[in-house]
């Protein structure tokens, strides 16, 4: 099983994984995650991220148009991660968006997407 790392930093609205990857067959795609607020914002310090996959050959603002997705994580998981599935993703050549639904709090993290 094939597999591309990301990470992120001060994310406080969206961003896309800098590469994609390619899905050859029908297949599941896993995404084992960390997620951790780096600062509040007006005492509002919760951690309310969404994941989704993206055709790489699509220029969307703000994840607004996921192929797959979003899948919510709420909380901090950082020093446990936590694993989000993706299922029955067609072939074809993605990126995962990462979309911080609070903006008060900046948020770091990083996983590894298995596929």
């Amino acid at each position: 099983m094939a597999y591309l790392s990301y990470n992120f930093s001060g994310l406080q609205s969206w961003i896309y994984t800098k590469n994609s990857f390619a899905v050859s067959t029908t297949e599941n795609v896993s995404v084992v995650l960390v997620q951790y607020a780096t600062g509040c914002v007006l005492g509002n310090c919760a951690v309310d991220l969404t994941y989704s996959l993206v055709k790489s050959s699509l220029n969307c603002a703000e994840c607004d148009c996921p192929d797959y997705g979003p899948i919510e994580v709420n909380g901090e998981y950082n020093s446990q991660s936590n694993t989000i599935v993706f299922h029955n993703v067609s072939p074809g050549t993605y990126r995962l968006c990462i979309y911080n639904k609070n903006y008060d709090t900046p948020a770091d993290g990083n996983g590894y997407i298995y596929y």
